[in-house]
């Protein structure tokens, strides 16, 4: 099920230390998978996201409390669609390692 998540409205430095790895790409599309190893652990996920134009993206995901979301992801989602980056992808976080690849 996909469900339908707005994109961060408000600053976050998940999602400017994910512009800054996106941004210092060379490739200007992600054809390979890109790492980012953050500090401190979060939220465990692996999820499909599709990136849109819209006000919201959409998650293979079903929670019940939205608000429970992981905030690496909405951040990653918002990073994406902040540099013109649309369509699908999986993101996983683990451990503090978070991985995003283009479908």
């Amino acid at each position: 099920m996909m469900q339908k998540i707005e994109y961060n409205k408000r600053k976050s430095k998940f999602k400017n230390i994910v512009l800054e790895h996106l941004r210092a790409m060379t490739i200007p599309q992600l054809k390979d998978d890109l790492e980012i190893n953050f500090t401190k652990n979060g939220y465990n996920g692996n999820l499909i996201i599709e990136i849109s134009e819209e006000d919201y993206f959409y998650a293979n995901s079903s929670f019940s409390d939205i608000s429970r979301f992981p905030a690496r992801i909405k951040a990653t989602a918002s990073a994406l669609k902040s540099l013109n980056f649309f369509g699908k992808f999986n993101i996983t976080h683990y451990n503090g390692i978070l991985r995003i690849s283009q479908i």
